[in-house]
């Protein structure tokens, strides 16, 4: 039903079901297939920032790069050559 693209529209159809009256929260979650949480966080993103609160974000990585020059392409210093100079 929702393409690739369309979380925050997504997430507007489920808050304003809920805001405007039409079903209760636990039915659109149900029906949108999120909990409970997740639509109230929406609902409250949508009402203190506008539409742009509900475009997803994307989030960093998990965890911290061992080598900071991996992180450009770039392959770290050969050890075997440091040792032979």
């Amino acid at each position: 039903m929702w393409g690739a693209g369309q979380d925050g529209l997504r997430r507007l159809a489920a808050s304003q079901l809920v805001d405007t009256g039409a079903a209760q929260v636990n039915e659109v979650a149900a029906a949108f297939g999120v909990n409970t949480e997740s639509l109230r966080r929406w609902r409250k993103s949508l009402e203190g920032t506008g539409l742009m609160g509900l475009a997803p974000v994307k989030k960093g990585p998990k965890r911290a790069l061992q080598n900071p020059e991996c992180s450009f392409g770039l392959n770290p210093p050969d050890s075997s050559r440091d040792r032979a100079m």
